[in-house]
């Protein structure tokens, strides 16, 4: 996983993320699961910052950064598999705390 913190832009208004995540495909879902599986909320000082980490990782796969090769068609697809593979794991760990 890599974290990337961009400067604002002093010229204009920003479009992107002031931060943004890369991972590689291959390492996907060891990622989402130290995101959904592994953060304590004891030590966690900013609450949503699983969640924050997960909606930039939707933002990384929507941007062409992300295998800049494939069509809107196929990026729409990737979206949502791995948005299907987090509720996934979020249900998961629901099942198994209660």
């Amino acid at each position: 996983m890599f974290l990337f913190l961009r400067p604002q832009d002093a010229h204009g208004p920003e479009h992107v993320l002031p931060a943004s995540i890369e991972f590689r495909e291959n390492s996907e879902d060891s990622f989402l699961s130290a995101v959904i599986n592994y953060t304590n909320s004891s030590t966690v000082h900013f609450k949503l910052s699983p969640t924050y980490v997960l909606y930039m990782t939707c933002r990384y796969v929507l941007s062409s950064q992300y295998r800049a090769d494939i069509s809107p068609t196929e990026r729409t697809h990737k979206v949502i598999a791995i948005v299907n593979k987090m509720v996934g794991m979020m249900e998961g760990v629901i099942q198994v705390s209660f």
